[in-house]
């Protein structure tokens, strides 16, 4: 037999342990300095931007378990759907940026993210709101909105190029975005008026002096910024109307966040568990309409459950003024006294956006969920169908469309919390301030 050839030296080895040790480090410096730079990406992500959308099954739905489109967005709040170009617009509260994301004809449709507008400098505290018309692009802080000037083919708008829009926001505290009580202000145009709401200062306030939607017929401003105490009251004492949205008809409907720490206990021992519920309502005017808060609120059910109780939908006094000689039961219960709600969501649940299908009519809504609640409420997308006449066919929304896959989760938790919506065909697009990501659910 012959010997085997030793195919190295002892020599040929050293080098070799030295070369091979020389190439670990240099790759140990490269990953080091690309974790540092924020190169890394997610699987599915592809070196030119793209992102395969995967399952994510934390969340569960009735046509499947939805898709992630994006992710790496902290604080991502309202989402807006420009057909003209095929993307998303998001407000990422997080990084103070609006991202615009790639999800249909004629854009690339890949998923693919371009920060739109970075505000990381500017110190624009931009929280919640976005809008958009044929000319400008709108985004809201707790103090203002501001409008730029949107060029559909340019993928990027110069954050200096701002105007102010409108300022003088009931308060507002332009040196912080959380000593101002509900921050968000939602923005909602159609043809000719701007809306914006702004919420409560408190849980319950002494009066309803901030808890309104205004409505600016922003077409013909002349003058900037507009005073935002000049607007025209469309609804008054609304609470915290984060979710706004047109039918349509080309009404405008709202879902309110409702107060917490109510105890009425001769209506029920735990009220505070099932009530006050947030209504929807309709606002058909006319200006200075009033819908109840602080002095009234809305009863979910005080016997049984939310879907069956026929007390559910009722309007009773706050206890804080039910004694002041004015506002009783019977006062908030008179329709000549206070608009009473078109529908409702559960107690606690925190709607904070919303939107209407265009072919089947019905309105969809996203819930934050609760945060206060023994049993966690909301935390899901939800659906109130509609009759073709443009009302809804039960005054109490139980359709979830959208849910958390493990089941209710506590306050705190790193679980999917809804705070964006928009409906594209027949899909729906909903983000998560919690967790960064935005999903694609089937409708």
């Amino acid at each position: 037999m012959a010997k085997p050839t030793r195919c190295c030296g002892t020599e040929w080895t050293k080098k070799a342990l030295i070369i091979t040790a020389i190439v670990a480090t240099l790759v140990a410096v490269g990953v080091t300095v690309g974790l540092a730079v924020g190169l890394t990406r997610r699987n599915n992500d592809s070196p030119t931007g793209r992102f395969a959308s995967s399952p994510y099954t934390a969340l569960s739905s009735q046509k499947g378990t939805p898709d992630l489109v994006a992710t790496g967005l902290p604080g991502i709040r309202s989402l807006l759907f420009d057909d003209s170009t095929g993307v998303l617009l998001a407000v990422v509260k997080g990084t103070q940026q609006i991202v615009s994301i790639a999800v249909k004809p004629p854009s690339a449709a890949d998923n693919s993210k371009v920060v739109l507008i970075d505000a990381s400098q500017a110190k624009l505290k931009l929280n919640h709101g976005i809008a958009m018309d044929d000319a400008y692009l709108y985004a809201s802080s707790a103090t203002t909105v501001y409008r730029w000037k949107y060029d559909r083919k340019s993928p990027t708008i110069d954050v200096a190029t701002r105007e102010i829009f409108i300022n003088n926001i009931d308060g507002a505290d332009p040196n912080s975005d959380t000593a101002a009580g509900h921050i968000t202000r939602t923005i909602v145009l159609d043809r000719n008026w701007m809306y914006v709401s702004v919420g409560s200062a408190g849980n319950v306030d002494r009066d309803s002096s901030r808890s309104k939607v205004r409505r600016f017929a922003y077409k013909s401003a002349t003058t900037l910024p507009i005073d935002y105490q000049k607007g025209e009251v469309w609804a008054d004492g609304v609470r915290n109307a984060v979710s706004m949205a047109f039918d349509a008809r080309g009404a405008v409907w709202i879902a309110v966040n409702g107060a917490d720490d109510l105890a009425r206990p001769d209506l029920a021992p735990d009220m505070v568990q099932d009530s006050p519920v947030e209504p929807i309502y309709k606002l058909n005017g006319p200006a200075n309409a009033f819908y109840g808060y602080p002095y009234c609120f809305v009863a979910g059910n005080t016997t049984g459950t939310f879907a069956t109780d026929t007390n559910a939908g009722k309007v009773y006094a706050w206890p804080d003024f039910m004694n002041d000689g004015t506002h009783t039961d019977a006062w908030c219960q008179n329709p000549a006294n206070v608009i009473l709600p078109d529908a409702m969501v559960p107690a606690h649940a925190a709607p904070l956006a919303a939107q209407f299908h265009t072919e089947t009519g019905d309105m969809y809504l996203a819930l934050h969920g609760s945060w206060n609640r023994n049993i966690p409420s909301g935390y899901s997308l939800v659906r109130l169908p509609f009759t073709p006449a443009g009302t809804p066919t039960t005054n109490r929304v139980t359709d979830t469309i959208m849910w958390l896959t493990a089941g209710p989760c506590a306050y705190g938790g790193s679980c999917f919390r809804p705070a964006g919506l928009a409906i594209v065909g027949d899909v729906a697009y909903v983000s998560s301030d919690n967790t960064g990501d935005i999903v694609r659910v089937k409708l």
